[in-house]
């Protein structure tokens, strides 16, 4: 309740305040006999215009904090209607901006009141137009973020296009709005003769700023590559060239991977024109194929009996894809006849993978105890170092 007391009481004096500035010359001519100190100069600005500034910046700055203070509530207000909760650092933001934009732009409908001369008010005028011109660009920025955030929360699970996009278009709007607001004060400040003349200096210089920029032209045309063909999302595993990791982040010049190592790699955009991209994370399943050596000593009704256990154990396993399972006699060599083992899994994560090759691994070991299977053992290499081995090789 006090809150709202003081608000309208801010509101009352701004107004009030706001009236007495419209008749401040007035006021100052009254006194010009009784008071003529006020019409004295200082940096040929009478004092009692001095007098009004110091009373307009006031009164701006308490009307900023009126519309900022306005601002935050109305986007708490925005909470109870959107998925998400806006974060703070952006609703603080989008509060400060508004607050400046309106404020400075209070200030600027005020200004002519004063009466000040040409040349100081003007510069005045720009300086309080800069200011809402920032307002304005950083009050669009917040409120874009904002929405990037919402979308941000809604692009889970497989929704691959919302990961990819949300992150692209937010870097892209985020330039777009900058880049308007940088046009927008050209335009006021010099004219629209000044954007032709940008234009046509841009027209000279571009190919000489394209050969300067080669490489930075050629990752913004890779970020483009990234946003169309949609080749991973954010979180996908994936393997470019040599280089394999997590795709962390995707910016307009670089991607950022993190390795299995936990290290990071930040992989040049203009690669990705080129490279084959191997996507681990649009796997439908993920593989187990193992061979595990037979000794020739296992009589084939032991191995069938083994064959179907393993097989009935693993038509029980849900993250085993059904239709998809091999368990075959493959590939005999001399000394063993191979057992291939071809299954997909249907999992998500790599740990979940890991766990179901762990399972079904430990399972074959346990059947193979169960049905008295022999494993063939591998002959072990020669030791060069023994005396033996050192022996022999000097005889031949």
């Amino acid at each position: 309740m006090k809150k709202y007391f003081l608000l309208i009481l801010a509101i009352v004096a701004i107004a009030v305040i706001s009236a007495q500035l419209e008749t401040l010359p007035d006021w100052a001519a009254s006194l010009k006999v009784s008071q003529p100190i006020l019409l004295h100069t200082f940096l040929k600005v009478h004092v009692w215009q001095w007098l009004g500034l110091s009373i307009l910046a006031f009164v701006a700055f308490l009307m900023g904090l009126v519309i900022r203070w306005i601002t935050i509530r109305l986007t708490r207000v925005r909470d109870h209607f959107a998925p998400v909760p806006m974060a703070d650092p952006t609703r603080y933001s989008i509060g400060r901006a508004s607050g400046l934009m309106l404020g400075s732009l209070f200030a600027t409908v005020l200004l002519n009141d004063l009466a000040l001369g040409s040349s100081f008010q003007r510069d005045l005028e720009r300086l309080l137009t800069s200011l809402t011109l920032i307002g304005a660009v950083l009050f669009f920025y917040g409120w874009w973020d904002a929405a990037c955030d919402t979308l941000a929360s809604r692009s889970v699970g497989h929704e691959r296009a919302e990961r990819l996009l949300v992150p692209m278009t937010r870097k892209l709007i985020r330039a777009a709005i900058i880049t308007c607001g940088i046009l927008a004060g050209i335009a006021l400040f010099g004219g629209t003769s000044a954007i032709a003349t940008l234009v046509g200096t841009l027209g000279i210089s571009g190919l000489v700023i394209a050969l300067a920029a080669k490489d930075s032209v050629e990752n913004l045309f890779g970020s483009f590559t990234i946003l169309f063909d949609m080749p991973f999302a954010l979180g996908d595993w994936v393997k470019i060239d040599k280089v394999e990791g997590t795709v962390e982040q995707i910016n307009l010049r670089s991607t950022r991977l993190r390795t299995a190592e936990d290290t990071v790699i930040h992989l040049p955009n203009a690669n990705l024109i080129r490279a084959s991209v191997e996507n681990f994370g649009s796997r439908r399943f993920r593989r187990l194929k193992t061979t595990l050596r037979l000794s020739y000593d296992c009589q084939p009704p032991q191995i069938d009996a083994y064959i179907a256990s393993i097989l009935e154990f693993m038509v029980k396993q849900p993250e085993i894809s059904e239709g998809k399972t091999e368990v075959v006699l493959n590939d005999p060599q001399e000394q063993s006849i191979g057992l291939m083992i071809d299954c997909r899994l249907e999992v998500e994560t790599y740990s979940e993978e890991l766990q179901a090759r762990h399972r079904i691994l430990e399972e074959t070991l346990r059947l193979r105890e169960a049905h008295h299977i022999a494993f063939a053992a591998h002959p072990r290499p020669p030791d060069l170092t023994s005396p033996t081995h050192t022996e022999t090789t000097r005889e031949k």
